[in-house]
């Protein structure tokens, strides 16, 4: 196939690829609809990840999900032994899966390679044949390579949705050693021009002393060039990759998830509006006391879901009774924790529990699994890692040298991060004040073995609004709904409950509740006021 086929045919010529969310066409507007930015406000999706939308609940329990591991979507590059990266792009309108990796097999020493694999499902992957890209210059050493660069860290692969500077794509990288000692010594513009004629080739210069950071970037997916004034760097913090990007469109802003330094195993969040000029680093994330000892954070992937942002952090398990043999402990397990954001800069953990595991040896994955992309597809969840045989920062067993690292896949029900269920057989649990602001509202629930009821009751919670009650309701009984629609006998919607102060109460029989969707607002007391003198609401502030 070559070049100009396979664009037409990928949808990059004049189609956006579609990263993170099958509803992020374009990226940015797609997600207002849930309240993130603009002032707009419209459906929305209540999650589980703390108790704050409910004054009571009796007998219930918030549960972390299992994601279930795919063995089928197990990917090892046939060329580079390696999977290749674990960020897949996932095309809609074409229902074309896509991903690049970084590897540096066939390259001279301090080169690396983009390489390019392609899917029709997200599950089976190859290489993708591109016999008419040509890398910049050097061999073309694969046929799915792309691009040849030199550097010594990368980042996440980024998809810009908007895109002001024509680079649809995006790629962090971090160069060191000799090479950007010679490229600052030769130019007097450089940021580290007058270090490098002070101090000449320092011991520790090839690997930590001097470094640069700058984006790889790309219109078409395809060809890439250097943008060395897309400088995300300072001139006194250089931290280890890896490093994920993401876009809060509540600010318009690109943000990248790095760590706090060089073994400063801390997550930052630092901000941009144009790649060049960006905020001082800030810790955002960071072991607490019920980690213990031993639990460190490499850095936390980050994807807009719904209203919010979901984390995907990276926890080292270091402990270890032998002494420190280095500068930090780095030898144990990887997996990855669950972290939430209303807004994209205050995060929370729900549970000290594992989210994506590890397997079991001697699995793809049984040493590391780190995970990096979350894809929300209609009926399911996918979340992509990195994963490898071997622990960090100890070699394979011998058997699997040259094939160790792979790319795994688990999936998780819509929605399925957090969910409500009974501690036995039969829960309750009332909303606080809230009111609904369209007519229509579903939610997302399991209940092979019982059922789910739901009912409205006055703000006051003194009784049910006629026609509303559990009675009425019709539920979802021994079925499993990503979309049950919110109905009552005689109130087929929430027409006559619209624009009143309410109370949602929930009655759980052997069932779980992942979500609730709907123009809904939860009320402060000056909401509640103007609302009952029949006065507009503001229903952005917040989001709530």
């Amino acid at each position: 196939m070559n070049r100009r086929t396979f664009l037409l045919s990928t949808g990059l010529v004049g189609t956006a690829w579609t990263a993170r969310s099958a509803d992020d066409v374009p990226a940015a507007p797609a997600r207002k609809a849930e309240g993130q930015g603009g002032g707009k406000r419209g459906p929305r999706t209540m999650l589980f990840f703390d108790w704050f939308h409910f004054d009571e609940a009796r007998e219930v329990q918030l549960v972390q999900g299992k994601p279930v591991w795919r063995p089928e979507a197990t990917y090892c590059d046939p060329f580079t032994g390696t999977g290749l990266g674990a960020e897949p792009f996932f095309d809609r309108a074409r229902k074309r899966w896509f991903k690049w990796g970084v590897n540096d097999k066939g390259l001279p020493e301090g080169f690396d390679g983009l390489f390019m694999c392609e899917s029709d499902d997200g599950i089976a992957w190859h290489p993708a044949e591109l016999p008419d890209v040509k890398p910049p210059f050097g061999e073309k050493v694969a046929p799915h390579h792309i691009h040849t660069f030199q550097c010594k860290n990368w980042g996440s692969f980024y998809e810009d949705p908007l895109a002001v500077d024509g680079y649809r794509y995006k790629l962090a990288i971090q160069h060191r050693g000799e090479w950007v000692y010679e490229r600052a010594l030769k130019d007097p513009k450089h940021p580290w021009h007058e270090v490098a004629k002070k101090t000449g080739k320092l011991k520790g210069t090839k690997d930590l002393f001097m470094a640069q950071e700058s984006y790889l970037v790309s219109r078409d997916g395809l060809k890439w060039e250097d943008r060395f004034d897309y400088d995300w760097g300072r001139a006194d913090w250089h931290p280890e990759e890896p490093y994920f990007s993401f876009f809060n469109a509540k600010t318009g802003e690109h943000c990248m998830t790095p760590r706090a330094g060089w073994g400063d195993r801390r997550v930052c969040l630092i901000k941009t509006h144009d790649f060049k000029t960006w905020t001082e680093p800030r810790v955002v994330m960071q072991p607490d006391a019920q980690d213990g000892v031993g639990v460190e954070f490499y850095t936390m992937a980050v994807t807009p879901y719904a209203h919010g942002y979901i984390g995907l952090v990276w926890a080292a398990h270091f402990a270890n009774s032998k002494p420190v043999e280095w500068g930090v402990q780095s030898v144990g397990t990887t997996d990855g924790y669950l972290a939430w954001s209303d807004d994209g800069e205050r995060w929370v953990r729900p549970s000290r529990e594992i989210f994506v595991p590890c397997n079991a040896p001697p699995l793809p994955g049984c040493g590391m699994t780190r995970p990096e992309r979350i894809i929300e597809l209609d009926d399911e969840i996918r979340i992509y890692s990195n994963a490898s045989i071997a622990l960090h920062g100890s070699p394979p067993p011998k058997e699997h040298k040259g094939k160790f690292k792979h790319m795994v896949m688990h999936s998780l029900r819509k929605d399925g991060f957090m969910h409500l269920a009974p501690r036995g057989h039969s829960s309750e649990l009332l909303t606080k004040k809230i009111t609904f602001l369209h007519p229509e509202a579903t939610f997302n629930a399991q209940a092979v073995l019982g059922e789910v009821r739901m009912e409205l009751r006055d703000e006051r919670n003194r009784a049910p609004l006629p026609g509303f009650s559990f009675d009425d309701f019709i539920p979802l009984h021994q079925s499993d709904s990503l979309k049950h629609p919110l109905r009552w006998k005689t109130q087929l919607d929430l027409t006559a409950a619209m624009n009143k102060p309410l109370r949602l109460a929930i009655r759980l029989e052997a069932a779980q509740l992942y979500s609730i969707r709907g123009d809904y607002h939860f009320l402060d007391a000056a909401d509640e006021n103007l609302l009952t003198n029949g006065l507009p609401i503001n229903t952005t502030r917040f989001g709530n």
